[in-house]
């Protein structure tokens, strides 16, 4: 979630363009209206989330205000996955992510 939080942030203008932008995506998700082309690349696109707008809102207020860690953990296992693998260029993004926001 940190990450979704962090690009739906850059992407809004303010906290109601947030809660807004992402209820209106869960509710009908398009490869137009993604923000996160490296899950859609990986996972494929969501399917809508048929709930009532007004818990929608609850959940995208509270991605919004969470304070979630970075995921310092998967970036160190990609790390490692990218070195076996020989994909030097993954692994050192991986490895700027650590430094970056997990203080390695």
């Amino acid at each position: 979630m940190w990450s979704v939080q962090r690009l739906y942030k850059r992407n809004s203008l303010d906290n109601e363009d947030f809660v807004e932008s992402m209820v209106e995506f869960v509710k009908q998700p398009t490869l137009e209206s993604a923000k996160h082309e490296e899950a859609i690349s990986q996972l494929g696109l969501m399917p809508p989330m048929p709930l009532p707008d007004e818990m929608l809102k609850k959940i995208a207020a509270y991605i919004l205000e969470e304070q979630f860690p970075p995921p310092c953990e998967h970036w160190r296992i990609a790390a490692q996955r990218a070195d076996q693998k020989g994909d030097k260029e993954h692994a050192m993004k991986d490895r700027r992510q650590l430094k970056r926001f997990c203080n390695e």
